[in-house]
């Protein structure tokens, strides 16, 4: 089985001696369509391409238009029992950049994406959740999470605040279907370093107003 790594790279004078890996990071899923037809639902699938692998052409066309808006690396992810898979993104060409690459896997409970899609999904039970503690920031409980939840609902938005890999933000706003259920997530990450409250809500500006346009494209 291939090795996917978490990989920190940065300039001259900044960059991390190591490479992030573990069990989790070296989990490696098969995107063929079987994989994709046995694991999601019908609404998922329109987020997939008919024919091969990645995308639809309006998921990846919104993927692009936020890369191009933000320069930082744009994630589109999708739910797999208690795990949020990378079905697309593209990545930031700075310098300092940390990667994860399509098919990767990530739990819910420390992934924005993950959290975006469980907020507003009624059928993932809390119950069922087992956590890990990657970083000191990483929710360990369904008090904690739970409680992150109530928030995500109110504002639209969720965020993993270096709680997956130590230095890497990401924001995520989910996919909607007509009944309000998520089916997917679209995120941007990028290092702390890089991220101002400034930046945070333009970004949750754009995301928005991305995941609502493929939400109508693709649903209504």
């Amino acid at each position: 089985m291939s090795k996917i790594n978490a990989k920190i790279t940065g300039v001259a004078g900044h960059l991390p001696e190591y490479i992030l890996t573990n069990d989790e990071l070296s989990k490696m899923v098969d995107t063929s369509d079987e994989w994709i037809m046995t694991r999601i639902g019908i609404k998922e699938r329109r987020i997939i391409k008919e024919k091969g692998k990645g995308t639809s052409d309006i998921a990846a066309k919104a993927v692009e238009k936020l890369f191009e808006k933000t320069n930082e690396t744009i994630n589109l992810g999708i739910l797999d029992k208690q795990s949020v898979v990378y079905l697309d993104k593209i990545q930031s060409k700075e310098p300092l950049r940390i990667e994860l690459n399509i098919g990767h896997e990530v739990p819910l409970y420390c992934s924005a994406m993950g959290k975006s899609i469980i907020a507003f999904n009624k059928d993932i039970q809390l119950e069922d959740m087992e956590y890990k503690h990657y970083t000191e920031n990483t929710v360990t409980s369904n008090k904690e999470l739970n409680a992150q939840l109530k928030e995500i609902r109110k504002k639209g938005y969720s965020l993993d605040d270096e709680e997956y890999i130590k230095g890497l933000i990401c924001i995520a706003v989910p996919i909607l279907d007509l009944e309000g259920k998520a089916v997917a997530s679209v995120s941007v990450s990028l290092p702390a370093a890089r991220l101002d409250e400034d930046k945070k809500e333009y970004y949750v500006s754009i995301l928005k107003e991305a995941t609502s346009k493929i939400s109508k494209d693709l649903f209504f």
